[in-house]
């Protein structure tokens, strides 16, 4: 991929041929982060299963190099669950986690015999009424599970039937499993978390459930940026810009103005209110999963259970497999002395439910002996709104930039590509393609 970069010739040729912006994959980096994770659990003789969250990345290629690499899938809707099984999985490598389980979908998932995570006590009993309905009482059912206490809070979410409830709940079906997805990446949290659905999970087996594994869902880090100085830095200068509400010579702005990152003043401090992926990490995701079984016995407790884990990684399975690329359409200078740099793409183009991606992008560019000036300014997207920002973020361009130039933006394969994407005022969709070794192919 770094060759792709360095090459403005080939990389406007693609553009040329395929439209811009274009997102650019190599999926075979996937089975390498698969290898990180099996290896931390084959060293610990935890027997695991990985289920790839689909939902991460539209492209049939990730799901043939899940296949080839003999791990599962989860899927969260009918399309993913009808993709999955045209892939070639076999329902006991499909999990659904899908927060909206049509009978269409059920009656799919009891024909291939795929997992059901069940997430609310309602649609437990809706499970149970179809199982009975359509003679399906071997269904595998798993339940999620929330409401866990942890250090300094409790953790409640929409999703999960409340860990107090599940011996109640499950006294209609037969489950096989316990499921739990936590936001964030804590360590600490995940070990609380699997110490109470371990007890949980005893308790269900002595009531004649047979339960095999508990499936942690996903969250494993990705590390966007290799130094926390740079993290920390950033948010201390965009904090002062926050606390003055403006800007001089000597205070420069880091973000467009009015604008305030998800970030809000609580007595002296600011706290991120809003979401906002931590770009920063001090782990990699196979050592944080690493920590998660060094930690509290949780090994131990696996292999002593006899149970299986199951985890449902999506982002951190999809590091380092794609960039977004997209051409320079025009250089516009503003009052304040930046510039806009208009792009042929729009926010959703590389966009998640966080804040920003706060990563820098690659300048390509297109001819390297002709340069303007060095400059700073904002990316700007190709909607008709004011607001069509591809990050809020000052860049500075030490190089200049000017159209024609090509703006690469990396490590944009786990839901940076499709989770957001639209198709307003008309425009296509990013063509996806995988760069393999002889031929380009379209994914």
């Amino acid at each position: 991929m770094i060759r792709e970069l360095s090459d403005a010739e080939s990389l406007g040729k693609r553009l040329d041929v395929h439209g811009s912006p274009l997102h650019l994959h190599a999926p075979a980096q996937m089975r390498r982060n698969i290898a990180a994770f099996t290896d931390v659990a084959k060293t610990r003789n935890i027997a695991m299963d990985m289920f790839y969250a689909c939902k991460a990345n539209k492209c049939r290629m990730y799901l043939d190099e899940a296949i080839a690499a003999g791990i599962g899938v989860d899927v969260a809707s009918s399309n993913e669950l009808n993709a999955a099984i045209e892939a070639g999985f076999s329902g006991s490598r499909i999990a659904i986690t899908a927060t909206s389980k049509p009978e269409m979908m059920l009656r799919r998932a009891a024909e291939v015999g795929a997992t059901i995570i069940a997430g609310s006590p309602e649609e437990l009993r809706r499970v149970a009424d179809f199982a009975s309905r359509a003679s399906a009482e071997s269904l595998n059912i798993t339940i999620r599970i929330s409401g866990f206490a942890f250090s300094n809070q409790r953790h409640d979410s929409r999703f999960g039937i409340d860990i107090s409830q599940v011996m109640f709940a499950a006294k209609t079906v037969r489950v096989s499993g316990l499921h739990f997805h936590l936001d964030g990446t804590s360590i600490e949290d995940r070990v609380a978390a699997i110490h109470q659905t371990i007890l949980l999970a005893k308790s269900l087996r002595q009531a004649g459930h047979p339960i095999a594994y508990i499936d942690i869902g996903g969250g494993a880090p990705v590390q966007y940026l290799e130094s926390e100085s740079d993290w920390i830095a950033f948010h201390h200068k965009l904090d002062i810009q926050l606390d003055r509400q403006w800007c001089d010579d000597e205070i420069k702005p880091i973000i467009f103005p009015n604008r305030t990152y998800g970030r809000t003043k609580m007595g002296r401090n600011f706290v991120q209110t809003d979401r906002n992926y931590p770009t920063w990490q001090a782990d990699s995701s196979s050592v944080w999963l690493a920590k998660i079984f060094d930690s509290g016995g949780i090994a131990d407790s696996f292999r002593s259970n006899g149970l299986r884990l199951r985890m449902q990684p999506g982002r951190s399975l999809l590091e380092m497999c794609g960039i977004t690329v997209a051409r320079v359409i025009s250089c516009s200078p503003d009052k304040a002395g930046d510039t806009f740099v208009t792009l042929e793409m729009n926010q959703t183009n590389c966009k998640t439910t966080s804040v920003d991606f706060a990563v820098d992008p690659i300048l390509v560019p297109h001819d390297k002996n002709n340069r303007p000036p060095a400059t700073t300014g904002y990316l700007a997207g190709n909607y008709c709104a004011e607001d069509d920002l591809i990050t809020p973020r000052r860049m500075r361009f030490d190089r200049g930039v000017q159209a024609g130039d090509i703006l690469a933006f990396p490590n944009t394969a786990g839901y940076q590509m499709h989770f957001m994407e639209s198709r307003g005022h008309q425009f296509d969709l990013p063509e996806n393609i995988a760069i393999r070794p002889t031929s380009d192919e379209l994914g």
